[in-house]
């Protein structure tokens, strides 16, 4: 294992940004968590990449780039990010090469399914538990891509994704990124809302399948997400206590990786995205 470096707690550090005290609504106040100390970071014995093992697989399942998915008198039309897109930023973001397996229909049994609200949804921990024995032998990690609705808890309207911390798998839902797929207001420039969106979310339960908690030392890419709101305005990247644990807890370490991914969107044309 690599050597345990640093302080013994994460202190608060003057240039992490902030959070707003949480509202009504946040994701703090619907699903109080305690914070993630370096001590409990270790705790969990995260998992390393390793020779062998240092692939980031995501596997599409449904029907990408969009989907038809009619519930009870409402047809939606979820639509996803650019696919290739996505590797590239994954791949940029967390320093390991990424795979893009061709999409796979979504299993016809042995998933939970609920109705809520009148829309069919997902039990996105039932989807993990079913794809775990399809993790390849050479991947650190492996996030399924649905077009679905999916749910975590039962008091959960919806979910963005859900991630184990040492499982190394998780999911990630594209169904609530435009809200016009549900009766709501269409975004002025789609293609990049899906990015701005949809490339948060992935990284987001990405960066679960290396141990890291919810975040709430500040600004970070990690905060806990309930609705649109968060999500706009959650950083496409780690703060500096995140990304102590991850360089003390397993010897990864992330400098440069915002430049990287900044270069990646700028040459898409998507220079924004990243901020």
């Amino acid at each position: 294992a690599p050597p345990r470096r640093g302080r013994g707690a994460l202190e608060p550090r003057p240039w992490i940004e902030p959070l707003p005290p949480p509202t009504a609504a946040s994701w703090r106040t619907l699903r109080p968590e305690p914070a993630q100390s370096l001590q409990d970071y270790r705790a969990l014995q995260p998992n390393v990449p390793a020779p062998g093992r240092d692939r980031i697989v995501l596997q599409p399942l449904g029907h990408f780039p969009f989907d038809v998915i009619a519930h009870d008198e409402l047809v939606m039309l979820v639509r996803a990010p650019e696919l290739t897109l996505v590797a590239e930023v994954v791949e940029a973001a967390f320093g390991l090469p990424t795979t893009v397996l061709p999409p796979a229909a979504l299993p016809e049994t042995g998933l939970r399914w609920r109705s809520h609200d009148g829309q069919r949804q997902l039990d996105a921990i039932s989807l993990i538990d079913h794809v775990a024995p399809q993790l390849p032998p050479d991947a650190y990690a492996m996030l399924s891509l649905v077009t679905a609705d999916v749910f975590a808890w039962p008091e959960q309207r919806y979910a963005f994704g859900w991630s184990t911390y040492v499982e190394r798998l998780g999911v990630c839902s594209f169904a609530r990124l435009d809200p016009s797929a549900h009766g709501g207001p269409a975004p002025v420039q789609l293609e990049r809302t899906l990015a701005h969106r949809g490339l948060r979310i992935v990284a987001h339960e990405l960066a679960h399948t290396f141990g890291l908690a919810h975040c709430q030392a500040g600004r970070c890419l990690l905060n806990g997400v309930a609705d649109l709101v968060e999500l706009d305005a959650l950083p496409l990247r780690l703060c500096a206590a995140c990304r102590d644990k991850l360089r003390d807890g397993i010897g990864l370490d992330l400098r440069g990786r915002d430049d990287a991914v900044a270069a990646v969107l700028r040459r898409r044309g998507l220079a924004e995205v990243a901020t």
